[in-house]
């Protein structure tokens, strides 16, 4: 290539490197590099690194899944296993699907796979995570972890390099044993968890909180139905003093009872930089009824950098938790996120009339926060009124240091 030898190899690398990190659609992204890697062997060896490096989903299992896209697993076995591949050292991302079944109306409800579907599960995940010892982020979905091999749960246990781990559709009565066998086998180098979807399966005791030092775990995500069902396992005091280095931390839920235990943020005080919330609104209660207190403070946490809402709010309805949430922190510098619905329901008028005067005093603090919004997520696009109407909506927003008006990714 006569015009890149022109540049050093050093700019060549970051180009490519900046290809694959700028907002495009997943899709648009992947051509773009498919490109590249057409351009030299050099440009080639470089985009691999981006090409190859999550590989998923792998579904090591065909029993009954309604999925379309399975991944042929001999198919990429022949290919590992090829002595001209050269891809297994770039795949550092897998997301591997297990026997279980989690049905899309009832989360709880997930079956369990055969023993037949296990040994084979058991059998598939030895042979593909042979070929990938370099791998740093392990995603399970629907597997349960005492139906596993014992060679099968070995060889997970002794991957290297594993410093990220996502487990999701994970059996209540399993969880303190799973999660405690993992984190005992990573937890020296672990630093991000996200659990999700733990389902339950009838009446359990508690579950005692996880106690496993985790020194480097900067970033916890806790899902759905976990705050109910063992909330105490991961959000509790004894398990935030075993995570010294916890910084960022996601919390989902689902239900109005498991509330009450988001306020144990507090117990992660000054260490909390960044917070996100994904709560969709169920909240039954006045703020003036003094029978219902409301159930988060951040008062605590006097180093917090970024508060993120992610649940989509009508501004008019929803408003007044959200303020009192943001008025709670204490930070000065605080970067607000809010994401407004944006489906058909909600027109351009019933918007532009919406009463921001409640987010306007909470988000007082010396002209120095900066409030984000963003439209609906699950809008395919955002409406082309929206940046128009966001922006005179808070344009009478004087306390504020300034107003960012975001668009969905891929507008």
């Amino acid at each position: 290539m006569e015009t890149g030898a022109r540049l050093p190899a050093e700019l060549q690398d970051y180009i490519i490197d900046h290809l694959h990190g700028i907002k495009l659609g997943s899709w648009d992204r992947r051509e773009t590099l498919h490109s590249c890697s057409l351009v030299s062997s050099r440009w080639l060896k470089r985009t691999r690194k981006w090409l190859f490096n999550n590989l998923g989903p792998v579904h090591v299992v065909y029993g009954g899944a309604d999925y379309k896209h399975q991944r042929n697993v001999p198919q990429l076995l022949l290919l590992l296993e090829s002595p001209h591949t050269t891809i297994a050292k770039y795949i550092k991302h897998i997301t591997i699907y297990g026997p279980d079944i989690a049905s899309r109306q009832v989360y709880t409800n997930v079956k369990k796979g055969s023993p037949e579907q296990y040994a084979e599960c058991s059998r598939m995940l030895g042979m593909v995570l042979h070929h990938l010892p370099h791998v740093h982020s392990l995603n399970l979905i629907r597997v349960t972890w005492n139906l596993l091999s014992d060679s099968a749960k070995s060889l997970i246990l002794s991957m290297p390099h594993v410093t990220s781990l996502t487990w999701k559709y994970i059996p209540r009565a399993t969880i303190s044993d799973s999660l405690g066998t993992a984190c005992g086998a990573f937890g020296t180098r672990l630093e991000c968890l996200d659990i999700d979807w733990v389902h339950s399966e009838g009446k359990l005791p508690p579950i005692p909180p996880l106690r496993i030092t985790l020194p480097h775990l900067h970033t916890l995500r806790v899902g759905a139905r976990l705050e109910r069902t063992a909330g105490s396992l991961l959000l509790s005091p004894e398990s935030f003093r075993a995570m010294p280095a916890l910084h960022t931390l996601s919390i989902r839920t689902f239900e109005e009872e498991s509330l009450s235990l988001l306020g144990r943020v507090k117990h992660l005080g000054s260490q909390l930089l960044h917070l996100e919330l994904d709560i969709p609104v169920f909240w039954s209660c006045d703020i003036s009824d003094d029978k219902c207190p409301f159930p988060i403070s951040l008062h605590h946490n006097t180093k917090l950098l970024t508060l993120r809402f992610t649940s989509p709010i009508i501004l008019n309805k929803d408003s007044w938790w959200v303020s009192k949430i943001i008025a709670s922190a204490p930070s000065p510098n605080l970067h607000v996120h809010i994401t407004v619905c944006t489906r058909h329901s909600i027109s351009q008028q019933a918007l532009a009339e919406s009463d921001v005067s409640a987010l306007e005093s909470s988000i007082t603090y010396d002209h120095r926060r900066v409030l984000h919004v963003h439209p609906d997520r699950y809008s395919n696009t955002s409406p082309p009124w929206f940046e128009s109407t966001i922006e005179s909506l808070f344009a009478e927003l004087r306390y504020c240091r300034q107003v960012v008006v975001h668009r969905l990714e891929g507008d």
